[in-house]
């Protein structure tokens, strides 16, 4: 009776003959065995649609356990008249010619759905065909694959509104044969999120042709394996963009890209993705003859091949190009940008990266935007600019232009405001380190006395007419008993103490820091260092603890662009500090100053388009120099402890420190576009403030600290750079920051006399993340 019908064959020859004679009594008993409006393929069947018609108005499943393997020549699916729909879940494979996978001819507004496998091998045979058939629709989530000459994997041919999904992988061997080809079909977008790949000439990953309004999308991988096979190729279409975020890899001889061809009005190419070719005349994007057409890139192309361009604008008006990603083309005989139209615009925007020639084969208007971005040195002067010189040259980082070498540099100053951020992070840790020492080994008297042992233990013996209190001594106990068993006497406030034992210690430390750039002119930066300390801590008297250090420490400051590593600066040097903590009844007031000298190693990266990396015009080039520095950071701070009972202790604290670094000015070397930059003197000033939370264990104590600190810079705020004759005053943007931070650390008593310490300190928020952390071993004697 009509409705669905539901195969499951199981046995290929005993279930086929069955299957025949049951078709042949339908035919016989039914007017039209087409009247079935469903069905369902459970399992395997040499027919096609499993031998019924399908012409309007159906529906067709191959389920996951289904299969159609027809005879040869036949397609495994096909249908007609209009509305139908049909889903392989399952297999389908054909062999011979004009054997497509799924037909759909004259059969609008279907739905084409492939969730299995579809395989074909012979000439002409498609893997999913749509022919004739308006408003339909083709989506692929599985895998379709063609082994002959012309079998495209998807074929959508003069349909009109029919967009195309491949969310799957597409993949077809002979030559000629399309992964995707749009034919005469306006109004039909295609989509790639999936996997595309062609091994056969002459076989594009996509082909847009002839197709108006037909938007192309590849956030997918396309790749091509032999010659005139275009990652994807829009040619005759109007008002049909040409997006890539996904990948594009071509490698055969004349295979571009991206070719947008012989389209007008509203057919911009833009890239955000990647395109590779490696060939030779295979371009990363040719826009040839294609008026109204921009191409715009912010994404990667790279080329390999003798005359393969990255990007080259051909023959087209009204087309600007613009870059603010990375084009290289690493042949020595190819263009990194070609220009050739009447009125060419190029837009230079950054952090773009170019290796190879910039050539205006015909008068172009050339506009420059700086920005974040790593330093360039671009070559202007092959061919000719209108008006002899850029039209405009913008943004918030100063520019150096040579109007007769035709040469544009800029010099990142990322390091420049690295540097500031470097001396903040550095003086905070030593300083850290520093007072972090001044802490008694004793536990027992740390629990008598003071929060955590950070000063002399003392005990109140005072009474109200201003003399020693002795009252509640044992009765045959004089004072000159008490003052003996305290081994000590009385300081200024009446109270006895018993000063902490001088101690020996030495701390390994580090750190991470990673600091947010502006958004203006600063690119992010990541600060690390590591160093040795090793310091004397004592007893100055009843309420005053102090402490010297000394040590030497290593940092690396590095600054990455998008596109390349922009500054690398080694510094290393010796330091030396002093830190006491004075008590003053309720509160304890702590002060330190810290300063060293440092050398700095300092690496600039250059991308200069005309430098030659190993045969190759890669871009790369870079600027060295080496100087020094001394710094110096002075601090005070305040706190009090609240004893909360079972030996935790509450300590609110707050501090201020102010550092300052001199550096020497230096000339860089070793590039055409070195800079000499002045001497300048860093100052920053940090605020902070911190409740610490101790608690006294059996093996020694645990603390955690919840903070907040603010930074401001003080010093410099720009510095004076010379390169290519030219001196300009360039700024460091925006150094300021503020941070929460959160810190952990444990005590371990060793012995009576020894104890290890570990610390950390994570920070967040605020433009400033990473981590900071020590161990030290402390002797006292």
């Amino acid at each position: 009776m009509p409705g669905k019908q539901e195969i499951d064959l199981r046995s290929s020859k005993r279930n086929a003959a069955h299957f025949s004679r049951i078709a042949f009594a339908l035919a016989v008993v039914l007017p039209n065995p087409a009247i079935a409006d469903d069905l369902v393929i459970g399992g395997p069947t040499s027919l096609t649609n499993g031998g019924f018609t399908i012409d309007g108005n159906d529906t067709l499943i191959v389920t996951g356990l289904g299969s159609i393997t027809p005879p040869s020549g036949s397609p495994g699916i096909a249908s007609a008249g209009g509305n139908n729909i049909l889903r392989n879940d399952g297999g389908v494979a054909t062999a011979g010619d004009s054997a497509a996978g799924i037909d759909n001819s004259t059969s609008s507004q279907s739905q084409l759905t492939n969730n299995g496998s579809i395989s074909t091998i012979g000439h002409l045979s498609y893997g999913i065909a749509n022919r004739n058939s308006d408003n339909s629709s083709i989506v692929n989530n599985g895998s379709v694959s063609t082994a002959g000459i012309s079998s495209n994997g998807i074929f959508n041919d003069f349909s009109l509104s029919s967009p195309i999904l491949n969310q799957g992988e597409v993949k077809t061997g002979g030559s000629f044969a399309h992964a995707i080809f749009n034919n005469f079909s306006s109004g039909s977008s295609i989509t790639n999120t999936g996997v595309i790949s062609t091994e056969g000439f002459n076989a594009s990953g996509i082909w847009n042709n002839n197709s108006d309004d037909s938007p192309v999308a590849n956030a997918g991988s396309i790749t091509t394996n032999n010659d005139n096979s275009h990652g994807i190729w829009n040619s005759s279409s109007t008002r049909s963009p040409t997006t890539n975020s996904g990948s594009i890899r071509t490698t055969g001889d004349h295979s571009y890209g991206i070719w947008n061809n012989l389209v007008t009005d509203g057919s911009p190419v833009s890239n955000s993705g990647s395109i590779v070719t490696t060939n030779s005349f295979a371009h990363g994007i040719w826009n040839n003859y294609s008026n109204g057409s921009p191409i715009t890139s912010s994404g990667s192309i790279r080329t390999g091949g003798n005359l393969s361009h990255g990007i080259w604008s051909a023959n087209s008006t009204n087309s600007a190009v613009t870059v603010s990603g990375r084009v290289i083309a690493s042949h020595t005989n190819a263009d990194a940008i070609r220009m050739d139209d009447a009125d060419g615009i190029l837009n230079l925007d950054a952090p773009a990266y170019l290796g190879g020639a910039i050539n205006f084969l015909a008068p172009t208007t050339v506009n420059l935007k700086t920005g974040p971005s790593h330093s360039v040195a671009w070559d202007l002067s092959l061919g000719s600019m209108v008006g002899g010189d850029p039209a405009s040259i913008s943004g918030p980082v100063p520019w150096f232009y040579d109007s007769s070498t035709k040469v544009f540099a800029t010099y990142d100053p990322s390091g420049l405001a690295g540097a500031v951020n470097s001396l903040a992070d550095m003086t905070g840790q030593l300083s850290q380190v520093g007072r972090s020492a001044l802490v008694r080994p004793d536990k027992a008297m740390a629990g008598a006395g003071t929060v955590s042992g950070f000063a002399a233990s003392t005990v109140l013996l005072r009474n109200s007419d201003d003399e020693p209190d002795i009252t509640d001594r044992p009765a045959d106990e004089s004072m000159d008993e008490v003052l003996g068993t305290y081994a000590a006497g009385l300081d200024a406030l009446g109270r006895i103490y018993n000063p902490a034992p001088g101690r020996f210690w030495v701390t390994h430390f580090g750190g991470m820091f990673e600091h947010d750039g502006d958004g203006s002119t600063v690119l992010d930066q990541e600060f690390r260092q590591a160093g040795f300390a090793a310091g004397y801590s004592w007893q100055q008297s009843a309420s005053l603890m102090l402490g010297v250090m000394a040590g030497y420490l290593t940092t690396d400051l590095g600054v990455e662009s998008r596109w390349a590593p922009s500054h690398d600066i080694e510094s290393e040097g010796w330091f030396a500090g002093l830190f006491g903590k004075q008590d003053a009844g309720a509160y304890r007031i702590d002060f330190g100053i810290t300063g060293g000298i440092l050398s700095h190693d300092h690496s600039r990266f250059i991308n200069d388009n005309t430098a030659i990396s190993g045969g190759s015009t890669l871009g790369r080039d870079g600027a060295d120099a080496s100087y020094n520095s001394w710094f110096l950071a002075p601090e005070i701070g305040i706190a009090t402890d609240l004893s909360q009972g079972n030996g935790v202790t509450v300590t609110p604290s707050a501090r201020i420190r102010y550092s300052m670094q001199s550096i020497d000015g230096f000339a860089e070397s070793g590039s055409t576009a070195a800079a000499r930059v002045d001497a300048r003197d860093l100052g920053m000033v940090e605020a902070s403030a911190e409740i610490a939370a101790t608690k006294i264990l059996d093996f020694g104590s645990v603390t955690g600290r919840l903070g907040y600190l603010m930074r401001s810079n003080t010093g410099d705020e720009a510095v004076s750079i010379s390169m290519l004759g030219i001196t300009n005053s360039v700024g460091f943007g925006d150094t300021d920051s503020n941070a929460a931070y959160l810190g952990l650390g444990a005590t371990f008593d060793l012995t009576a006399n020894s104890s290890l310490v570990l610390e950390g300190q994570g920070y967040f928020s605020g433009g400033i993340g990473g981590y900071q952390g020590m161990a030290r071993l402390a002797i006292s004697f």
